[in-house]
């Protein structure tokens, strides 16, 4: 039961806010492992996460946008779960509205 912001593998999520969280059946010391998911045996961050911590966790890594990642959990016990996740790509739009009269009532 792996998650990103209180979501199974989401796609196009804020690359600014990840949230990470999974449910431990036995264990009490963890690994997280993220891999970019082209090119999965490219670990691109490794951090132990304390028992106390798997319900919600942020991990010290600068995320992109546009890529998908896959992350693992496992505990002390060589289990070991996987997932991904996608981040959206960010974009701006500006509108030119031009010629408009407003008026106030």
């Amino acid at each position: 039961d792996l998650k990103v912001n209180r979501m199974i593998e989401p796609m196009g999520i804020d690359y600014l806010d990840i949230m990470f969280s999974f449910v431990a059946k036995k264990g009490d010391r963890f690994r997280l492992r993220l891999f970019n998911d082209a090119a999965k045996d490219t670990l691109l961050h490794e951090q132990e996460i304390p028992l106390q911590s798997i319900h919600c966790f942020r991990i010290d890594y600068k995320f992109e946008p546009g890529i998908k990642y896959l992350w693992t959990i496992s505990d002390n016990r060589g289990n070991e779960a996987r997932a991904s996740f996608e981040t959206g790509i960010f974009f701006f739009i500006v509108f030119i509205i031009s010629n408009l009269n407003f008026r106030m009532f």
